[in-house]
């Protein structure tokens, strides 16, 4: 099967809390999600409650060879990690007396992405095989969804791309039909 499925390289670095913090470490460390606004940064406590990750870019790259990760190098555009600190700081400009940013952890990792952003969902031309991929950066958002409409389709057997309705269409391998070799 052919499918336009790239990889999209995001970006995050997750952050220690310094343990002598006041205030705005805490602050920042009990919200349960915050989008920072014209900047979409994006601050998410994590479980471990002494760490907050940030994370903001996407990039379309080749994929990250699995071998450089072994070595404790998270691969990816050094100038981009660059730029997500210093909005960090920006945003944030009170940081250093709540974050230890010289502790910061750095991740990449990559989601895969069609080119108009939106899963393909449904059967393809390979008779029992269901296709439930490209979700990019709404991964969590559509997976519950695009599970349900995937899980129909292997009940209903039925290896015909979705045609229930406009919002499924759009899920359809079959908006990719003009590029050559989709099938």
């Amino acid at each position: 099967v052919t499918a336009p499925v790239y990889p999209l390289r995001g970006y995050s670095i997750t952050v220690p809390v310094r343990k002598d913090v006041g205030g705005y470490g805490r602050a920042l460390q009990q919200q349960p999600y915050c989008v920072v606004a014209p900047f979409t940064l994006y601050v998410t406590p994590m479980t471990n409650p002494d760490r907050i990750r940030f994370s903001n870019f996407g990039e379309l790259a080749p994929e990250i060879p699995r071998d450089s990760r072994k070595m404790g190098n998270p691969g990816g555009n050094p100038k981009l990690f660059q730029r997500l600190e210093e909005m960090v700081r920006y945003v944030c400009p009170s940081v250093d007396s709540a974050l230890d940013m010289n502790g910061a952890v750095k991740w990449v990792g990559e989601r895969p992405l069609t080119p108009d952003c939106y899963p393909i969902v449904g059967g393809c031309r390979i008779p029992g095989l269901f296709l439930n991929t490209g979700h990019s950066f709404n991964g969590w958002r559509d997976c519950a969804y695009t599970a349900q409409l995937t899980a129909e389709c292997v009940k209903d057997g039925s290896n015909s791309p979705l045609r229930k309705s406009e919002v499924e269409l759009l899920f359809s391998i079959e908006r990719f039909k003009f590029i050559r070799n989709i099938k």
